[in-house]
C-alpha cells in the first residue's frame, strides 16, 4: 500500500496530466454552456447519430460465430459410388501428397472409410498448419489453396472439400457452414429440385464445396422376381431373398479369437462367381418340395443404380444441401443469397425447405438475443425508475443506449467483422456500461436542484464535476477491452468482435452523452415547468368560475349558507336542547 502525504503535489506526469485535464474541463464547460443555448441543434445531432447507427447496423452481415484460425483443417475426397478401397487409397494418397507441398502445411494424416458410415469411397485428410503467429497467410487463404490442390490432384473425384475442424463432432453436427434441407414425399422430385438449387449455388462465388446428402449411382444387382412363377414352383420370396443375400452379400456364421483379437467368419460366393450375371443365374434355390430350381427360372437379373441412403425427417423424405462459405463471406450473406436461389427455383406444391445446422442456430440465437436485449432495457428502466423515483428521468439516462450504436456498428464495419453471437452478447453488456454516464450526471444535478438550483444551472455545474469519473470509467473499460479486440492467439477471432463493439460503442456514447443528456434533462425540466403552469392556470380558471357563480347568488342566500356551515362545525355535545331556538342578532 502507498499513502500520500498531505499536500503532496505529485510528480511530473501528475502535473502534465492534471494540466491537460484542467484544460479539458474548461473546454467541456464552455462546450456544455453552448450546447444548452442551442438545444435543438444538439437534439438534431443526437437523432442523426441514432439514424446513422441504425443504417450502419443494417449493412453489417450476420454471423453465428467468426471463423477461427486454429491452425488445423479437414479435407475430403469423395469418389463415385462403387469405387473400391484400393482405388480410394491411391487417389487419397495422391491428394495428401499435393497438400504436403503447400506452404505452411505442417502435417497430414489420411484415412479411408473412417466415417460414421464407413464409406470406402471417401478419403478423409486431417492436416495441421504452422502456428498463426508464425505465418502471414490466414487459415482461410491456405484452405482455399488446399481446395484448389485437391481438385487438381483428384480430377476423378465426385466431390472435394476443405472444412474447419468442428468444435462438436457427431450427433448430427457437421463441419459445413451451411445446411439446407428439403422435405417431401417423392424422392425423384426432391433430387431434381435439390440439384437445381445446388447448381445455382455452384454458380455463385459465395459458396464452396457444395454437395447433396442424396447420393445416386450406387451399383447393385437387382433380382426382379416373377411372383406367379415363384408360387407355381413352390419357392417363397422370403427364402429366395435370404439365399441371394447370403451368397452375394455374405452372412457371418461364426467368430474365432487368435492372439487376443476376435475375427468374424463370413461366407459368400467367390468374386468370380458373383461379379458376372451369367454366373449368378446359375444359383439354385430349394423349393418347399426339396427340388433345386435355377434362379433364372424365377425372375430376371440386371445391374442398376440406387441411392446410397434415403434420409427422413419428420416422417418425410429429406435431401440436405451442404456448402461452405468462401473467404471473407459471412454466413448471413450466404443465407440471404441461398434464399434468393430457392425463391428463383421455386419449390413444388407440398414440398418445403428450411435451414439446418449453423444457419438455424444463427437465426435462433439472433431471436433469443433480441429478446434478451429488450428484457435488459425493461429491467434497466425499472431499476432506474425505482432509484430516481421518476418515470421520466430514466428515459433521459437511457438515451445513452442508442447513442452507442453509431460507434459500436461503425467499429465493426471498419474492422471488417460480422455481427456474431459474441458481438451480440457484447451489445447487451454495452447497455449497462454506457448508462452509468447518464446516471452520474442526472444524480448530481438532482442533488443541486434540491439545494435550490434550477435545471440549467444544475447541469452546468454537474457536467464539469462529473467529467472526471465519467472519463475514468470509460477509459478503464476501453483499455480493458483492447486486449480482447486485438488478441492474435489461436481461435481469438471468436472474442475479437466483442472487444471491438464495446470499444466503439463506449467511445461514441461517452462523447455524445456528455452533451445530449444535459440537454434532454433541461428540456424535460422545462416541460414539467410548462405542464405545471398549465395545470395552475386550469385550476385558477376553475376557481374564478366558481367565484363568479357565487357572487351571482342573492346575499341572503349566501349568509344563510354560511350560518349553516358554522352550525355544522359545532360539536354535538354543545348543540341546543330540544325546543330551544337559535337566536341571531342583526348586525348594527
Amino acid at each position: 500500500a502507498y499513502s500520500l502525504r498531505s499536500g503532496h503535489s505529485g510528480g511530473r506526469i501528475y502535473v502534465v496530466m492534471e494540466s491537460l485535464y484542467s484544460g479539458l474541463d474548461r473546454a467541456y464547460g464552455a462546450l456544455l454552456a453552448r450546447a444548452l443555448r442551442h438545444r435543438l441543434l444538439v437534439v438534431g445531432i443526437a437523432l442523426g447519430a441514432i439514424y446513422l447507427g441504425i443504417g450502419v447496423a443494417g449493412r453489417i452481415p450476420l454471423e453465428f460465430s467468426s471463423k477461427a484460425d486454429r491452425s488445423e483443417f479437414e479435407g475430403v475426397v469423395e469418389l463415385p459410388q462403387g469405387a473400391g478401397i484400393e482405388t480410394t487409397k491411391a487417389i487419397g494418397s495422391r491428394a495428401a501428397k499435393a497438400i504436403r507441398e503447400i506452404e505452411h502445411v505442417k502435417s497430414v494424416f489420411m484415412t479411408v472409410g473412417a466415417g460414421e458410415r464407413g464409406e470406402i469411397n471417401v478419403a478423409s485428410i486431417y492436416g495441421t498448419l504452422t502456428p498463426k503467429q508464425q505465418r502471414e497467410r490466414s487459415q482461410e487463404e491456405i484452405m482455399a489453396m488446399i481446395r484448389s490442390a485437391l481438385r487438381q490432384a483428384a480430377p476423378e473425384a465426385r466431390r472435394v472439400g476443405v472444412n474447419e475442424i468442428p468444435w462438436i463432432s457427431g450427433g448430427g453436427f457437421t463441419a459445413y457452414n451451411l445446411e439446407y434441407g428439403l422435405q417431401g414425399d417423392d424422392l425423384g422430385v426432391l433430387e431434381t429440385t435439390a440439384e437445381r438449387i445446388a447448381a445455382g449455388m455452384r454458380a455463385s462465388p459465395l459458396f464452396a464445396d457444395t454437395a447433396l446428402s442424396f447420393e445416386p449411382g450406387k451399383p447393385e444387382i437387382q433380382v426382379l422376381i416373377d411372383r406367379k412363377r415363384s408360387a407355381d414352383l413352390g419357392v417363397p420370396v422370403r427364402l429366395l431373398a435370404s439365399t441371394v443375400r447370403a451368397l452375394v452379400g455374405g452372412v457371418e456364421i461364426a467368430q474365432f479369437e487368435e492372439s487376443g483379437k476376435r475375427y468374424g467368419v463370413r461366407i459368400r460366393l467367390d468374386a468370380d462367381q458373383r461379379d458376372e450375371l451369367h454366373e449368378m443365374e446359375r444359383i439354385q434355390v430349394r423349393s418347399v418340395t426339396g427340388r433345386l430350381i435355377d434362379l433364372i427360372s424365377l425372375g430376371e437379373l440386371k445391374v442398376a443404380s440406387a441411392p446410397a441412403r434415403i434420409d427422413r425427417q419428420n416422417r418425410a423424405r429429406n435431401v440436405t444441401i451442404f456448402a461452405n462459405t468462401t473467404q471473407g463471406v459471412a454466413l448471413g450473406t450466404a443465407v440471404e443469397r441461398l434464399e434468393e436461389i430457392v425463391a428463383g427455383v421455386g419449390l413444388p406444391a407440398g414440398y418445403h425447405g428450411k435451414h439446418e445446422g449453423t444457419a438455424k442456430r444463427m437465426k435462433d440465437t439472433a431471436s433469443a438475443v433480441a429478446f434478451a436485449f429488450m428484457l435488459a432495457l425493461v429491467a434497466l428502466y425499472m431499476i432506474l425508475a425505482s432509484q430516481f423515483n421518476s418515470f421520466t428521468q430514466p428515459a433521459v439516462i437511457m438515451l445513452s443506449a442508442p447513442l452507442s450504436f453509431v460507434g459500436a456498428f461503425a467499429a465493426l464495419a471498419l474492422s471488417g467483422m460480422a455481427f456474431s453471437i459474441w458481438a451480440q452478447i457484447g451489445l447487451i453488456a454495452l447497455m449497462g456500461l454506457v448508462m452509468k454516464n447518464g446516471i452520474l450526471l442526472v444524480d448530481y444535478a438532482n442533488q443541486l436542484r434540491e439545494e435550490g438550483a434550477d435545471a440549467h444551472s444544475a447541469m452546468l455545474r454537474a457536467g464539469p464535476v462529473r467529467l472526471r469519473p465519467v472519463l475514468m470509467t470509460a477509459f478503464s473499460t476501453i483499455f480493458g477491452m483492447i486486449p480482447v479486440a486485438l488478441a492474435n492467439s489461436d481461435a481469438a477471432e471468436f472474442r475479437n468482435p466483442m472487444g471491438v463493439l464495446v470499444i466503439g460503442g463506449l467511445s461514441s456514447s461517452t462523447l455524445l452523452t456528455l452533451l445530449v443528456v444535459p440537454v434532454a434533462y433541461t428540456l424535460l425540466a422545462d416541460l414539467h415547468s410548462s405542464t405545471g403552469r398549465l395545470t395552475n392556470w386550469v385550476r385558477g380558471l376553475g376557481h374564478r368560475r366558481v367565484t363568479e357563480e357565487d357572487s351571482a347568488r342573492p346575499a341572503a342566500t349566501r349568509r344563510l349558507e354560511s350560518v349553516e356551515s358554522l352550525v355544522d362545525q359545532i360539536p354535538e355535545d354543545q348543540h341546543a336542547a330540544p325546543g330551544a331556538a337559535l337566536v341571531t342578532k342583526p348586525r348594527p
